[in-house]
């Protein structure tokens, strides 16, 4: 024992072992996300290997909450429930889409997020809180979001938004009204799911992996 402390106690002090930790969870992260169908989505949207400013700047659990469930498909649309039953993943479709238009869609997070005709209401009242933050903003001369949205450019902030790097909002109280307002949407629209779909299979228990990873400032959260 003194011996290998004597020879290797230089390369892997605590600092170095500290150091090394996050690249190697970031690694593992990377490859996992991005050979997963279940993690599709969340490969999309996850961009750094940081802890995403939403989960300290949603006022409440229920937006943070919910925020996650969608972010890592923990949650009771099609395209994940569908899993459980085997059902081809062309074949989990919307059914309020289907019963509505007559259309088969799959219901993934991109068709409720953006197109979904049961969540439009919440995706109007997203747009116009929205906007009626930059128009007030501006009014008072402060900074406020570059966008003016419509249900067509949306699609391409609505995510990025939540994400530190990709922020169009300079200012703390900007961005902390941009992150509720989001998550009151998504709380909103997988609440308005569960009511359609009052029974969902359970998802199974066993053969589900955890990584806990390190807490501090290098910590990582979904």
């Amino acid at each position: 024992s003194s011996g290998i402390n004597a020879e290797y106690g230089h390369l892997y002090t605590t600092r170095s072992i500290l150091d090394f930790t996050p690249a190697s969870l970031h690694q593992a992260l990377e490859s996992s996300k991005g050979s997963s169908s279940k993690l599709s989505f969340y490969h999309g949207i996850k961009t750094e290997f940081v802890s995403e400013p939403y989960l300290s700047a949603s006022k409440g659990f229920s937006r943070r909450y919910c925020t996650t469930q969608l972010r890592i498909s923990a949650h009771d649309l099609a395209i994940e429930k569908g899993r459980y039953s085997n059902i081809p993943r062309d074949h989990r479709t919307c059914k309020w889409c289907n019963i509505s238009m007559g259309t088969n869609i799959v219901e993934d997070e991109h068709h409720v997020l953006y197109d979904c005709d049961l969540y439009s209401q919440h995706r109007n009242d997203l747009i116009n809180r929205l906007n009626n933050f930059n128009a007030t903003r501006a009014n008072n001369r402060e900074p406020s979001i570059t966008h003016i949205f419509t249900n067509t450019n949306i699609r391409g902030n609505l995510m990025s938004m939540l994400s530190p790097t990709n922020t169009d909002h300079p200012t703390s109280n900007t961005t902390e009204h941009i992150i509720n307002c989001i998550g009151t949407f998504i709380f909103k629209m997988l609440r308005d799911a569960q009511k359609f779909y009052p029974e969902a299979p359970t998802r199974p228990t066993s053969g589900i992996r955890t990584i806990i990873f390190p807490i501090g400032s290098n910590s990582v959260s979904p």
